[in-house]
């Protein structure tokens, strides 16, 4: 020990910290301690320098400029490029699929004919790709944050809502497949 101000600084822990403090108002070194009081204090400083090892390592294990490297990947400018290219092909889609859908349904009824509710194979194939690619992209975030972590930031509101949205795509994507099964077939895709 340097002196017995330093080693109390040094092993603060709540049991110890009365008895290091009355053998140092006694004793200006460790001549007072016992074989226990030594392992005791040793145990203390053993586990504070395994923690701080351990955060050594755990600093060590990310880069100081912006964390591991999935985080570098998810806090890239180029990430969020894709990420809102992806949302805006989504809502380009979206409109498409739309105007689609309301022209042909236009054309049967003034042709007199009943429309039916059957989803095309372009739709299909694109909600597949669409629902595949944010859930890789949700992944990648949640990923990079930690699955606790990823509920903690400034951003829990909009990580809440996407896992919404991809909850309930993939709950639409597996609805259309249940019942084009059920019904024989994927008689719901034209």
């Amino acid at each position: 020990f340097e002196s017995d101000s330093t080693s109390i600084s040094r092993f603060q822990s709540a049991a110890n910290i009365e008895y290091l403090k009355s053998i140092s108002r006694s004793n200006n070194n460790t001549a007072g301690l016992t074989d226990a009081d030594l392992r005791t204090v040793n145990e203390i400083a053993r586990s504070r320098r395994h923690k701080k090892r351990s955060q050594r390592e755990r600093i060590r294990m990310t880069d100081v400029k912006g964390g591991s490297f999935l985080q570098k990947i998810t806090n890239s400018r180029y990430y969020e490029w894709i990420s809102g290219g992806l949302i805006l092909a989504n809502a380009v889609f979206i409109g498409i699929q739309t105007q689609v859908m309301a022209s042909k349904t236009k054309d049967l009824f003034e042709a007199g004919i009943v429309p039916s509710s059957a989803e095309s194979a372009w739709v299909v194939v694109f909600e597949v790709l669409f629902c595949l690619g944010f859930s890789i992209e949700l992944g990648l975030r949640w990923g990079s944050d930690g699955f606790f972590d990823f509920f903690r930031g400034a951003d829990i509101s909009w990580n809440v809502v996407d896992i919404v949205i991809v909850f309930f795509s993939i709950v639409d994507l597996l609805f259309l497949m249940s019942i084009s099964i059920a019904g024989g077939g994927l008689h719901r895709v034209e």
